[in-house]
């Protein structure tokens, strides 16, 4: 191994072998020369005259295994990377692409929540206008007896502002035909801004009789109704004037009501089951 020791004047630098070529200065009476050894090309600088060549200046080593010659030269160090200004302008633009993310996300999740809320408000419509159809349908000549043993007619208005229109219908299902009709007593109402569905455990009313309430449409914000007498009188009271003599089941019920978002609404449903007895001008 070579360690700071002086060349021989017919040996330079140059003769050295050096693994994957390149260019080594030669040194000539001291001062370097402009001959350099090139391995492969069979170049030789320049012979030493007179004078030794001074040592090579750092460590010079010749590896055993490889034949590998390394010489350190004193040199300036250069390193490449990012100044703090391209950093900061990189952070910025980063930071400008991320604001414009999570804007967009927070978008189309809105986006998401308000077609979802939307869709279950439109099927709770749907549900509440096919119940209500369904009940009408089946609607019957059956009075009930109160608590206090007041008749009720079969169909009845209330006339207060909760705009009630309760009635009796048939056709309850009953599949294991247990011991119980298949009449049912149902009401309608508008109370606090909600269309409710109230039913009566029992048909004629007592002091043990449960009453069930379910809201079936929010954000209501009117209600009226309108039932379908004689000839093409609708009327807004039930029982009243406008019905035949006997009548207790009005042909058709209208239903109108404003909801936020969607404005008003209008429906009719025609009664199919008429009242037992036969109805002047009427189809029994």
């Amino acid at each position: 191994m070579l360690s700071n020791t002086p060349l021989p004047k017919a040996l330079c630098a140059s003769d050295l072998p050096r693994k994957g070529g390149g260019e080594i200065p030669c040194h000539l009476n001291g001062h370097p020369s402009s001959h350099f050894f090139q391995e492969g090309r069979g170049e030789r600088c320049a012979m030493f005259t007179g004078a030794s060549p001074p040592p090579l200046r750092g460590r010079s080593r010749v590896s055993a295994g490889e034949g590998e010659f390394n010489s350190k030269f004193p040199f300036k160090k250069f390193q490449s990377g990012f100044t703090l200004l391209e950093i900061l302008v990189a952070v910025f633009i980063l930071g400008i692409i991320s604001v414009l993310m999570l804007r967009g996300l927070e978008s189309a999740i809105n986006t998401k929540n308000h077609l979802e809320k939307n869709s279950i408000r439109l099927q709770n419509l749907e549900f509440s206008l096919a119940l209500l159809n369904s009940d009408v349908q089946n609607m019957v000549n059956q009075p009930i007896i109160t608590a206090d043993n007041v008749e009720i007619a079969a169909v009845f208005l209330h006339p207060d502002n909760s705009q009630m229109l309760e009635f009796t219908r048939g056709g309850v299902a009953n599949p294991l035909a247990a011991p119980r009709t298949t009449l049912l007593r149902v009401g309608y109402s508008w109370e606090g801004g909600k269309l409710i569905r109230t039913t009566w455990s029992s048909l004629n009313r007592t002091a043990d009789t449960q009453m069930f309430t379910r809201v079936l449409l929010s954000a209501v914000t009117s209600l009226q109704w309108r039932l379908l007498g004689t000839g093409s009188g609708w009327t807004q009271a039930w029982p009243s004037a406008a019905m035949f003599p006997g009548m207790a089941v009005p042909r058709a019920v209208e239903l109108t009501m404003r909801v936020d978002g969607w404005g008003e609404i209008t429906r009719i449903f025609v009664v199919n089951a008429q009242a037992s007895q036969t109805q002047p001008g009427l189809k029994s």
